[in-house]
């Protein structure tokens, strides 16, 4: 694929206001990426695109969009990342399941995003030491399945899942709400390093895109999208890392919680799913079992948040 291929998909990620739901509507009505930014006689059709209205038309004609785009291919092929797009082989198949799902990514490392087994683990930024613990002996029984570990760099329970998948030579990805061109927080940044090894970063976001508070749960759908379930070990009831299950489970992933002390235990039942870990159902465990299909198609209900990212 040439360059100016990839400067159109770039730009498609970029426009303003179009998330990746009307990013595909723009695609399938012109049928092919390209179109959008060369084919001047389709411009003055867009109207008819489900979702695009003369705002949006505005964004997709801006001018500034492709030297934008320009500017982050050099970027991209400086700092030797790769870029999965949805219409691609290589775009990560659980992740092409979800209607919302990005685009295009940008991914640093060695990682490879189908495995067999990919799991993601969330929680709380102030863990228990218990907390901790369970965390630990998590992963540490995941090894048996070899299981990919997914979780968002963040502190607490998603860097203790890092750094323990690495501690037991099992692959790890951090899902992160910001460009590649930094590391937020920068306390992590020796543990993502480690990390390019076997596994990798990957965002939605280009570099230089600014911190906004939309980016962390639209971030949270790509830890839930990759993976065939969701963990979360403790979270308050407002936590982040509920955003997460909650979004596995509309779809159609496994959705597991630790428990908790009592005052986080109350929120194990804002996951809004039936499956627990325990004696007899371990996430390894029932990996490992011949029936288990991991993922499933997803369900028709969104979740709340969504509207943003559409």
């Amino acid at each position: 694929m040439d360059d100016q291929q990839w400067i159109h998909r770039i730009a498609l990620s970029m426009l303003k206001g179009i998330g990746p739901v009307n990013a595909r509507n723009l695609v399938a009505y012109c049928s092919g990426v390209d179109p959008i930014f060369s084919d001047k006689k389709l411009k003055n059709t867009l109207e008819k695109v489900p979702g695009i209205g003369p705002k949006l038309i505005a964004s997709i004609t801006d001018k500034k969009v492709l030297p934008a785009a320009e500017k982050e291919l050099a970027y991209v092929r400086k700092n030797k990342l790769r870029m999965l797009f949805y219409l691609d082989d290589d775009f990560p198949r659980r992740l092409k399941q979800a209607e919302d799902a990005p685009v295009l990514l940008f991914t640093k490392g060695n990682m490879d995003p189908d495995t067999t087994h990919m799991v993601s683990i969330v929680g709380t930024r102030s863990p228990t030491e218990a907390g901790k613990r369970l965390c630990v002996e998590l992963v540490e029984g995941l090894k048996e399945v070899n299981a990919t570990i997914v979780s968002g760099l963040a502190y607490g329970i998603d860097i203790v899942a890092h750094r323990h998948a690495l501690k037991n030579e099992l692959p790890t990805i951090g899902c992160v709400a910001h460009g590649l061109d930094r590391l937020y927080p920068g306390d992590h940044a020796a543990t993502a390093k480690e990390m390019l090894k076997s596994g990798g970063v990957v965002s939605e976001l280009p570099s230089g895109a600014p911190f906004a508070p939309g980016n962390f749960p639209a971030r949270n759908r790509i830890i839930a999208g990759l993976s065939d379930c969701t963990i979360v070990v403790e979270s308050g009831p407002k936590g982040g890392s509920l955003i997460t299950a909650d979004i596995a489970n509309s779809y159609d992933r496994e959705v597991f919680a630790f428990p908790a002390d009592p005052p986080i235990r109350r929120a194990k039942a804002a996951t809004g799913s039936s499956n627990r870990t325990g004696p007899r159902s371990s996430p390894a465990r029932k990996m490992s079992s011949p029936s288990w299909t991991g993922y499933r198609r997803r369900r028709k209900h969104p979740c709340k948040w969504r509207s943003s990212v559409n």
